[in-house]
């Protein structure tokens, strides 16, 4: 079918099912192929190399980016699409004449294809851009989109965001189920709406937008930010055998997350609010001793001829480890 002819019946389906459906067939789109050729990277677990996802979970829908394409339309505005994967939306935008929508993505097999079907097409190439979106320009568009779990990369993203100033606006879908909890606790984006109803399954069905305020960052999350910039941490707490005391842990799989709206830490598989009077991060990247680099990427022990798991790297009141099956063992203990 040839490309005016398609946007004519495009423009006239209704039913997002069969939309989507008409879409996949027109673009020949077999994502599932391309995906199984890129390498797991586990150092950027944040861009799902190799993790072989669901195409819903990986792409927004066809008809969704239809809507947005739309809107874009009525008020004249140009989106980015930050992290946009196979880039639906440029490729969809080009189409239909539009090309109001440009997609960036940091995985170079995934644009790839989305180039090589645009050019099949005869589509424009220019929207479609290989590139690390925290360190791109983002003051030539009006509004930026985001799906995004929350972690570090959305904490760098919503910081560049923040800083341009000339961005109007952010779009958001839910992604993990603490997305908008999350922006809307960040006093610098706002006046939430609900623009439309997504038509692909989410853990929200609705499409948000926020406005970019440019403002100071709240006192919290200039804590994020130290949080996610640290390689390790220590971190301060009780309990009725140890009483209070300091251990030490990697930065690297821990994170915050807004499921319960306000911060709430994950460390260690320790888990707690950012004002909890039992738990709390009293340094940022600690100078480690010898002991304490010993031990603090380390999984597992063997100790007393049994291996064990290394539970904590404690640091005060004296050095030690707390195992599995012993329980607090002191530094001297270890090194006898």
């Amino acid at each position: 079918m040839k490309k005016i002819k398609f946007s004519q019946v495009l423009s006239q389906e209704k039913t997002p099912k069969v939309f989507n459906d008409l879409c996949d067939q027109f673009f020949n789109f077999n994502y599932q192929q391309t995906e199984k050729s890129i390498p797991k990277n586990n150092q950027s677990i944040e861009t799902y190399e190799g993790e072989r996802l669901d195409e819903q979970a990986l792409n927004t829908s066809w008809f969704d980016y239809y809507q947005m394409i739309n809107f874009l339309e009525r008020e004249n505005l140009t989106m980015l699409d930050l992290g946009a994967s196979y880039a639906k939306g440029s490729l969809l935008s080009s189409l239909l004449g539009k090309n109001n929508i440009y997609s960036i993505e940091i995985v170079k097999e995934r644009i790839d294809h989305a180039k090589e079907m645009a050019q099949k097409l005869k589509l424009n190439k220019n929207l479609f851009i290989c590139d690390d979106a925290t360190q791109f320009n983002m003051a030539p568009f009006d509004i930026v989109f985001l799906y995004q779990p929350v972690g570090k990369l959305l904490n760098t993203l919503l910081n560049r965001i923040s800083e341009t100033e000339s961005l109007m606006k952010v779009w958001l879908v839910e992604s993990h189920g603490d997305l908008i909890n999350r922006v809307t606790f960040d006093n610098r984006f706002t006046d939430k709406v609900i623009l439309f109803q997504l038509s692909s399954k989410r853990h929200d069905m609705n499409f948000y937008q926020f406005k970019n305020e440019n403002q100071k960052k709240r006192q919290e999350l200039t804590f994020e930010d130290k949080f996610y910039q640290a390689e390790f941490v220590e971190v301060q707490s009780t309990n009725p055998i140890l009483g209070v005391f300091n251990w030490l842990t990697t930065s690297k799989k821990s994170y915050i997350d807004y499921l319960e709206e306000t911060p709430t830490i994950n460390l260690n598989g320790r888990r707690f609010k950012l004002n909890c009077a039992h738990d709390k991060i009293v340094n940022f990247s600690p100078k480690l001793t010898v002991f304490q680099k010993k031990y603090i990427n380390k999984d597992i022990i063997l100790y007393k001829e049994k291996e064990q798991k290394i539970l904590k790297v404690i640091s005060a009141p004296e050095e030690g480890l707390e195992l599995s099956s012993n329980g607090f063992i002191s530094k001297e203990c270890l090194l006898d």
